[in-house]
């Protein structure tokens, strides 16, 4: 190789002249030596440009090989896993190898067009951690298969079980190429949290087809994904090939082939750039795209209204320092959900109030004053108490014990009269078992217990209000509460972390709230804290409510058109 002012390529020593393939005129020499010149650009590549030039460490899998057994490798960049961008690039078939995207490339025309150099310093540039996928390394010298790397597919999996899982990255993408679609593919279903982390895949011309994939597969193509192909049409021009429909397909500017992820790079970056912008947001947008045309905002009689703005109010109870009277401990950890709760209630557009440490008659009294609130101009009333408590009880500061159910009345449809047929949603992140029993706080694995369930009281009856409009409503519909366990039981708080109920709510809320109702959400959440702890301190929610619409944020959206 010798460098010129732009491109590095390649020359005979001798002559200074370019490849040639036919210099024999028997046609398999021709071929044995262009098969030994790929295996000398391969080992250029890997020990001058990847290594040398930029630094990159080449890690041997499987980790646990014994010393004669057949290793495969990967690339990485320094300190990769720690930074909070993660790009992955994935090859196609064939005879590459990491680092490359067509040896023909390398061969006949430059080392820029045909290896991933050019990716590797501008995400270097852009401070993402970098790791190269070597899946079609499969066999060792004596044929004998590398395990974990058995195919492209198999090394993907094992290099992210083993590697890409425990990254700190807040954000990874991915660009693949030809076959590397397949790959990402077979990843996304494969890979548990796949679909969760990544947040955005570059195609180059890859060869994947979803016609077997799941319904959600496809979706998250759609939303995730864009497919640079072979076309004439000036780079970046959408344009539809082979029928697909899974992701976007714009013009890499080429009809080569090979030539698409060079040609590209650009574009996938402002690509990455566009997507990771939006998932920076602390809510994810609302995606209409996602959401039944019979639940859009405009379908009034499906849902809610909830196109003010401000959306309504928040209000955040959290006693998390008590009065010796009280008699109760310190619930540590509990400002973490507290400042969370407010963060989420923001970004979903709510005006948040905040109630800390109050006693029984202070709380009361704030909670009075609010029903006086002119609710005119909001959707929407949210009220979180986080607190000690019992089955039907939450514990002030001084110890006054308070009902949740007389929270719920002050501001049913007959009691706050510019909330009535307005979405009413209450969580309850309390105890709901015998409050001398102190050890509702894991620091860790969690402590072993057994509370007896009390049961459920009788549902009251309602009651008709007739001044809420032209219709009349029951005045206890359109409540929702969310406790955060059942009845009888404990409810968990990590002293570092928070509570189980509050941070599980938070995430899918961030999550989802662009797609879902809340009801679908509060499914999660069940899901999400069901899963934590362990045998003797496990916990479920319990969501109940009198809605008659279903509830949506619609996060991001501003509604002059309805």
């Amino acid at each position: 190789h010798v460098h010129g002012n732009e491109v590095t390529v390649l020359r005979d020593k001798k002559t200074k002249e370019r490849f040639k393939f036919n210099v024999y005129q028997d046609e398999s020499k021709n071929q044995e030596r262009y098969v030994k010149l790929g295996e000398a650009v391969k080992n250029y590549v890997h020990d001058v440009c990847l290594s040398g030039n930029l630094k990159l460490s080449k890690i041997a899998i499987p980790v646990d090989a014994g010393k004669k057994e057949p290793q495969g490798f990967y690339f990485i960049s320094e300190y990769a896993l720690y930074f909070k961008k993660l790009i992955i690039l994935m090859h196609g078939g064939g005879a590459v190898r990491a680092g490359q995207w067509s040896r023909s490339l390398i061969i006949n025309e430059n080392l820029e067009s045909g290896t991933m150099m050019p990716y590797i310093e501008k995400a270097l540039e852009e401070g993402f951690g970098v790791i190269l996928t070597n899946g079609n390394h499969n066999m060792d010298s004596n044929d004998r298969p590398i395990q974990g790397s058995e195919s492209a597919q198999d090394h993907f999996v094992y290099v992210w079980n083993k590697f890409i899982k425990d990254a700190k990255a807040e954000h990874i993408v991915i660009v693949a190429h030809s076959l590397g679609g397949e790959v990402v593919l077979h990843g996304l279903r494969e890979i548990d949290e796949a679909r969760r982390r990544i947040n955005a895949v570059a195609f180059t011309h890859s060869t994947h087809t979803t016609i077997k994939e799941s319904t959600e597969i496809k979706r998250w193509l759609k939303e995730n994904a864009r497919n640079w192909v072979c076309s004439e049409e000036p780079l970046d021009t959408p344009v539809k090939i082979d029928c697909k429909d899974d992701c976007d397909q714009v013009s890499a500017g080429t009809n080569e082939h090979t030539m698409t992820s060079h040609l590209a790079k650009d574009s996938v970056f402002n690509f990455f750039e566009e997507k990771l912008s939006a998932a920076s947001s602390f809510i994810k947008p609302t995606q209409l795209t996602r959401i039944p045309l019979q639940y859009q905002p405009h379908e009034l009689d499906s849902v809610y209204k909830m196109t003010s703005s401000p959306r309504g109010l928040a209000v955040i109870v959290n006693m998390n320092n008590f009065q010796p009277k009280a008699r109760v401990h310190n619930r540590k950890g509990s400002e973490k959900d507290q400042q969370g709760l407010v963060n989420l209630f923001e970004e979903l557009d709510f005006r948040t109030k905040t109630l800390v440490d109050l006693t029984k008659e202070e709380l009361l009294s704030e909670f009075q004053d609010i029903t006086k609130y002119h609710f005119g101009a909001y959707d929407c009333l949210i009220v979180c108490i986080m607190s000690h408590g019992d089955e039907d009880y939450f514990v002030a500061c001084d110890g006054g014990k308070i009902k949740t159910q007389s929270i719920r009345e002050m501001f049913n449809n007959k009691n706050c009269e510019t909330l009535c047929g307005k979405p009413k949603l209450f969580f309850i992140n309390t105890c709901r078992g015998e409050l001398e029993d102190p050890g509702t706080v894991v620091k860790e694995s969690g402590s072993k217990l057994s509370v007896k369930p009390q049961p459920s009281p009788e549902p009251k009856a309602y009651t008709a209000v007739e001044n809420c409009g032209r219709e009349t409503t029951a005045e206890n519909a359109d409540i929702l509460t969310a406790f955060s366990t059942v009845e009888g039981y404990c409810s968990y708080r990590h002293e570092e972390e928070g509570s189980w109920f509050i941070r599980s709510l938070i995430e899918v809320f961030r999550e989802y709230a662009g797609v879902e109702d809340v009801t679908d959400m509060l499914i999660r959440v069940n899901k999400e804290v069901n899963s934590k702890g362990s045998l003797g301190s496990k916990q479920v929610p319990e969501p109940r409510n009198t809605l008659t619409k279903k509830v949506f944020f619609w996060p991001g959206m501003k509604f002059k058109q309805y």
